[in-house]
């Protein structure tokens, strides 16, 4: 059994090497990404827009409901031209998906 003393967890979101900071950040750059797309979207969109991801060439959004998937896709093209300069990247194609409903 170890004798060391535990970090706190404040020193492992500080120490920019550790794990748990990595997570952070990726939890921000995802927020952030999130919130351009719905900036990127007229008001009543953004609501409903559950999150988003940019992996290579291809922003794929997540909506809550297929209504809303269908009104979003209409502002693809919208989205390639204001989403990838915020994010230094290119973007060939967006791709928009439905939430799955969890069942209880």
């Amino acid at each position: 059994m170890s004798t060391k003393n535990p970090k706190s967890i404040k020193s492992l979101l500080l120490d920019e090497c550790s794990a748990v900071a990595a997570l952070g950040e990726q939890a921000r750059t995802h927020q952030t990404l999130v919130q351009h797309v719905r900036d990127a979207l007229p008001d009543a969109y953004r609501k409903h827009i559950f999150a988003a991801e940019l992996s290579d060439d291809i922003l794929t959004v997540i909506c809550d409901s297929a209504t809303w998937a269908t009104n979003v896709r209409f502002y693809s093209e919208k989205l390639l031209l204001n989403v990838a300069p915020d994010h230094k990247s290119v973007i060939s194609r967006v791709v928009v998906k439905v939430r799955p409903h969890r069942r209880s």
